[in-house]
């Protein structure tokens, strides 16, 4: 099953507005022609098909206007979901929450909470936004994902995106930076093998 990760918006609802993204590499799973204020929504509607059933998690910050924009995707989601043909059942919609803190406790039990959540579950692709949050969710998130790359069965992550207004373009951009996480994945992998030239080994896998 595919499954799809995603931060809540901590803005305001008025300052978000559907947009067209466009794809930087021209990748198809980042390929598409809907307007929306949710990234996570473009390999949604780039990769299910018609009968197909997803499940989603919502990460959301205990924070004023979360709770909104989670109603707002969940009501984005079932729009596209209806027009795809595509399903996601209830039991398939789970919600991780987060207090509204920056201390360590917090950053620990939400690492902790969303590696538990990811591995519970067998044979997934797993696909993630990071284009909302504080600051260090993103890198709890990596963390978690990690956690699922290395103990969870069978589940492989297959994209982590972000979207952003590009300055050079002037057109907003979503990106694929899932190349990030595999080669800190190799970074660890080399270290455990005490590989004597890791840059070398590095260089290869980028070219």
């Amino acid at each position: 099953m595919k499954r799809f990760v995603t931060i809540i918006p901590l803005l305001n609802p008025g300052n978000l507005h559907d947009i067209n993204y466009d794809s930087f590499d021209g990748e198809k799973i980042l390929t598409s022609k809907i307007e929306t204020r949710f990234p996570i929504l473009i390999p949604i509607d780039a990769l299910v098909q018609k009968g197909e059933e997803i499940a989603i998690t919502a990460v959301c910050v205990e924070r004023k206007y979360v709770q909104k924009n989670l109603d707002d995707f969940r009501a984005a989601l079932s729009e596209l979901a209806a027009a795809k043909g595509f399903l996601v059942p209830e039991k398939n919609f789970t919600v991780i929450n987060m207090a509204d803190s920056e201390d360590e406790a917090t950053h620990m039990k939400l690492f902790k909470d969303m590696s538990r959540h990811l591995v519970e579950h067998n044979d997934e692709e797993i696909y993630t936004d990071m284009t909302y949050g504080t600051k260090p969710m993103p890198m709890i998130i990596l963390m978690a994902l990690t956690y699922a790359h290395k103990f969870g069965f069978d589940s492989s992550v297959e994209a982590i995106i972000y979207g952003s207004f590009d300055v050079h373009s002037g057109k907003n951009m979503v990106y694929d930076v899932t190349s990030l996480f595999y080669m800190n994945s190799a970074v660890n992998n080399m270290a455990n093998l005490n590989v004597s030239d890791p840059m070398k080994l590095l260089e290869g896998f980028m070219t």
